[in-house]
């Protein structure tokens, strides 16, 4: 039996609910907020999760909320990013850990149902949920060529569907950054 899509716009109207941990929620950055670089997990997820919410609106017009995994799970599609006490049932697939390696960061897109999972590894110089997340956008068509609104490029989709999937990524590069 195929799985069938998950919807999570339909023509401007938001069919998916964004949850998070209550400890991002807490950390949850306004529009206005200038992004630094967030070194502790709910703050990596709270910026991942502004950052799918803002994307997604200006994709299709529909906002879709952010609640925190202390609030009952919401009825219909739900979009898990980060972990959270919602996505035990994933852990198994999300990478986590941190060793002298430096192996362990990674990101996982997973569907099941109703639910849309975008997590990744956020623990030390990690940065996997927005990993998660711009990969997930730019499977939508979404783009960044420079800096600010300019350099973006987003698609028109006034309705977002997202097929089943199960797909996990890590960097070639053990360490990234300028030097």
């Amino acid at each position: 039996m195929d799985k069938a899509n998950i919807q999570l716009v339909d023509d401007g109207q938001p069919c998916a609910v964004i949850v998070i941990s209550q400890a991002a929620v807490q950390s949850l950055p306004t529009l206005d907020d200038e992004k630094a670089n967030p070194r502790i997990p709910a703050d990596k997820i709270a910026w991942a999760a502004r950052d799918l919410q803002v994307y997604l609106e200006k994709m299709s017009g529909a906002e879709l909320p952010i609640v925190g995994d202390d609030q009952p799970t919401p009825a219909g599609t739900t979009i898990l990013v980060g972990r959270s006490s919602l996505t035990t049932a994933f852990d198994a697939e999300i990478p986590a850990g941190v060793t002298n390696l430096r192996e362990e960061e990674g990101y996982a897109i997973l569907t099941d149902d109703t639910t849309l999972v975008l997590a990744g590894n956020d623990q030390g110089p990690y940065h996997g949920t927005e990993y998660a997340v711009s990969f997930f956008l730019y499977s939508l068509g979404v783009r960044w060529y420079l800096p600010g609104d300019f350099g973006e490029v987003i698609p028109d989709h006034p309705t977002i569907t997202v097929a089943p999937t199960r797909e996990s990524g890590r960097p070639d590069f053990k360490m990234r950054n300028w030097w």
